[in-house]
């Protein structure tokens, strides 16, 4: 998928490369970045970033990309699915937070999405996440219904038609 600044954001997405490595060791080790279970060692970590970047996990596209704003990363997005349709998930470092970064890079994905002829993204996110309800809303997606993860927490599942 292609990635260019979202104008007037200062936000841009880039793909995941070997040395973000210690940068997603450093956020994901101490809990800062929720949602996603990484390896604890940098060899592994890069091991795991070389398969991203090979464009199939567990048998589906994926793509995992860097957020960058500012000049600096500050979370990672992931897209993963089949043909027309894709899943994203985001992850904001956490003094990175409340600043529009979630929303710009989301907003950023469905710009990229219609343009490489996508006709839906999905969303979930936990209940209790707020700040991830108004990225899902700002962005456009609609609120589909509710359902228990695989962690066994309630989530909100969305649906953005392109």
């Amino acid at each position: 998928m292609d990635t260019n600044e979202s104008k007037n954001s200062g936000v841009f997405l880039r793909a995941v490369n070997e040395s973000d490595a210690s940068f997603i060791l450093m956020k994901w080790a101490n809990g800062e970045l929720e949602g996603y279970s990484f390896p604890n060692t940098e060899i592994k970590m890069r091991d795991l970033i070389r398969q991203w970047n090979m464009g199939k996990v567990n048998c589906r596209n994926f793509t995992m990309y860097m957020i960058v704003a500012e000049g600096d990363p500050v979370g990672l997005l992931s897209l993963f699915g089949e043909n027309d349709t894709l899943s994203v998930g985001i992850s904001i470092e956490k003094m990175s937070r409340n600043k529009g970064f979630a929303t710009a890079a989301v907003c950023e994905v469905v710009r990229i999405a219609r343009k490489e002829g996508c006709i839906r993204l999905l969303a979930q996110n936990r209940l209790d996440n707020a700040a991830s309800i108004a990225v899902c809303n700002k962005c456009g997606f609609q609120k589909t219904g509710k359902s228990v993860n695989s962690k066994g927490n309630e989530i909100f599942l969305w649906e953005l038609k392109l």
